[in-house]
């Protein structure tokens, strides 16, 4: 149980970060290619 328990902590810890990593490299993917721009609208 407690295992289980740590291990979603962890998850839960690290998911804002994981957010933050997409986001930012989802705007680094705007900069680089505007033409992937319509397709991030879509996915927001």
């Amino acid at each position: 149980m407690k295992r289980t328990e740590a291990k979603k902590k962890m998850q839960l810890e690290s998911e804002p970060l994981t957010v933050l990593r997409i986001g930012y490299l989802s705007k680094q993917l705007k900069k680089a290619c505007p033409k992937l721009d319509k397709l991030f609208s879509i996915f927001q």
